[in-house]
């Protein structure tokens, strides 16, 4: 739940109104483009001292303060007639998302939902408003203001006038979540820096201090003589020479003390090499005078050479220092934030690059240059900590969908938007996995089921060609058994051969042989009939001989070799008899 606005009673200006601002830290609308990094006129770090030491920036100028709210009075005065709304000045609050900001307004219309805010007539200004582009320097503070007015007015009326219609320009300005959130992040990450904060000692001096001197060469020519100092000062020099090339540069202080003594050295040499101008003048003893200036002028100038590059390289070295520790400062930032979304980085969802040199640039002081740095790290910071919110809020979601994890290998490149679209894009990704899977699972019951199918008619088929092997096989045995039978018949209706005694035994007459007409497939005899007492015991050898004429026909025997084997037979049967 929101918190509501609250208003104060007090005047703007007025000691109760500057303690309420100390209440909140500074943290108010007029401070949040300090605070932002984009005003021309104070740096973060002021904000941050001034905050911490509970004292304001410095007293305006009460003319132009006093013009200021004359121009304010007339214009709200104007701007009351033309919308029939009041606008009274007033002082708020609001707790948003954890900070306490204060807000002053020009004026607020709560029946039209509209704050005012009013700026004295700047005709560079006056473009902008008119073009409708603000610059950082307004806008951080119109958000500010309508972050505090949240639930009672939604927009800002921003007047840049002299308090006439004349010269006024007006434009309406609406906040924008992208601002308003780098507004509260910003303030978020002041307040964390307000509490680590430790004064630092700031020098009370910027500008050069008065050089000591280098002792000035005088002189006197008393006839053909010169008489000067330069005998008695160039130790002094020396001594003074060696004592500056080895003071180390750390404050600004110590650089503008470097820059002043340069110029004073740069002043030395030219007022002696002027002398030197006028001694050669008076045409007398120069030589020994030549030498010692000579030589005073070489070591001036080699110290005022020291100076100009120690300056320059002191100042580098500053530089390089400032940039190291927001360096630092940026890494440990990134490693905290890293150790809350890990195995995440924060470095692979967003681009951080800063840009230190960019700071610095135009930089002339040591203090400015740490102060353009911190305002950089402020702002890489303020990103960082505006993508680490969102993030986070996508993996709270997203870590309630643990089942579907491996779904997002491009996580990194695809949490770093708003809420909305981070849900609709992982439950439509879950919904394309999920209609795949059904379908994956549907496709391979139906090959299931088509495998079951095929499977079942092939043992159909099997088995309907086994069935129909059985009866052709059955068949065959039938119509071979039918041959049999019909030989056997044949053979029985054969007349018997006739027997004749030899030496006193009975003989087999054997007829001649007649001439076969018949082809080689049937041109097969059967053995000759067994004797009568060897057909009168074995019954079966008809039987005998259809089998074996069934199996050459299985087997496709040749005749001839059918042929030899009835020869075997009846030679067999010979033997017997015999």
């Amino acid at each position: 739940m929101k918190e509501k606005m609250q208003i104060h009673d007090v005047v703007q200006g007025s000691q109760e109104w500057k303690d309420l601002r100390f209440k909140f830290d500074l943290k108010t609308a007029s401070n949040a483009p300090v605070m932002m990094g984009e005003s021309p006129h104070a740096s973060r770090n002021s904000l941050l001292e001034n905050a911490f030491y509970k004292r304001e920036s410095g007293d305006i100028y009460q003319p132009v303060a006093d013009e200021g709210h004359r121009t304010e009075a007339m214009a709200r005065e104007a701007l009351e007639l033309e919308t029939l709304c009041d606008f009274p000045p007033l002082v708020a609050s609001r707790e948003v998302d954890g900070v306490d900001l204060l807000a002053s307004f020009d004026g607020l219309c709560e029946e039209n939902a509209t704050l005012m805010e009013h700026k004295q007539w700047n005709e560079e200004l006056a473009k902008m408003v008119r073009s409708g582009e603000l610059p950082p320097k307004i806008y951080w503070q119109l958000e500010h203001q309508l972050a505090v007015a949240e639930g009672v007015a939604d927009k800002v009326l921003f007047i840049v006038s002299d308090g006439t219609a004349n010269r006024r320009a007006m434009m309406e300005y609406r906040s924008t979540p992208e601002r308003r959130d780098a507004l509260v992040t910003g303030w978020q990450l002041f307040g964390h820096y307000l509490c680590d904060y430790k004064p630092k000692a700031k020098p009370q001096q910027v500008e050069g201090a008065d050089a000591d001197g280098f002792p000035l060469v005088k002189y006197e020519v008393h006839g053909t003589a010169i008489h000067s100092n330069l005998r008695d000062i160039l130790p002094i020099v020396l001594e003074r020479a060696e004592e500056e090339m080895a003071r180390p540069l750390e404050t600004d202080q110590d650089f503008a003390d470097k820059e002043k003594q340069v110029k004073a050295i740069k002043a030395a040499r030219k007022h002696l090499k002027e002398t030197s101008e006028e001694v050669k003048g008076e045409l007398v003893s120069f030589a020994e005078f030549s030498s010692l200036a000579a030589e005073m002028d070489s070591v001036l100038q080699k110290l005022q050479s020291h100076g100009e590059k120690a300056v320059k390289d002191a100042k580098a070295q500053k530089k390089r220092e400032i940039e190291q520790y927001a360096e630092e400062a940026l890494a440990e930032y990134i490693g905290l934030t890293n150790e809350k979304i890990k195995p995440l980085r924060i470095e692979r969802i967003i681009y951080i690059v800063p840009d230190w040199g960019g700071a610095m640039k135009n930089k002339r002081t040591l203090e400015s240059l740490q102060n353009a740095v911190d305002e950089e790290l402020s702002r890489v910071q303020v990103g960082i900590k505006q993508t680490f919110k969102l993030v986070w809020e996508n993996l709270e979601y997203f870590n309630s969908q643990k089942d579907y994890h491996f779904l997002f290998n491009d996580l990194e490149r695809i949490v770093n938007q708003q809420s909305e679209g981070f849900k609709a894009l992982v439950q439509q990704r879950i919904a394309d996995y999920e209609a795949e899977q059904k379908e994956k699972r549907e496709r391979e019951e139906r090959e299931r089921k088509e495998r079951e199918a095929a499977e079942a008619k092939r043992k159909e088929e099997a088995e309907e060609r086994r069935r129909k092997q059985e009866e052709e096989e059955d068949k065959r045995r039938e119509e071979a058994e039918a041959r049999r039978k019909e030989e056997a018949e044949a053979r029985e209706r054969e007349p018997k051969p006739e027997t004749e005694k030899v030496h006193g035994s009975p003989q087999e007459v054997k007829p001649e042989p007649e001439e076969s007409h018949e082809t080689p497939a049937t041109n097969v005899q059967a053995p000759a009939e067994m004797p009568a007492q060897q057909k009168a015991t074995t019954g079966e050898a008809y039987t005998l001989i259809g089998e074996i004429e069934a199996w050459s026909q299985r087997h496709k025997v040749e005749p001839s070799s059918l042929q030899e084997l009835f020869g075997i037979i009846r030679r067999h049967y010979a033997k017997e008899a015999a």
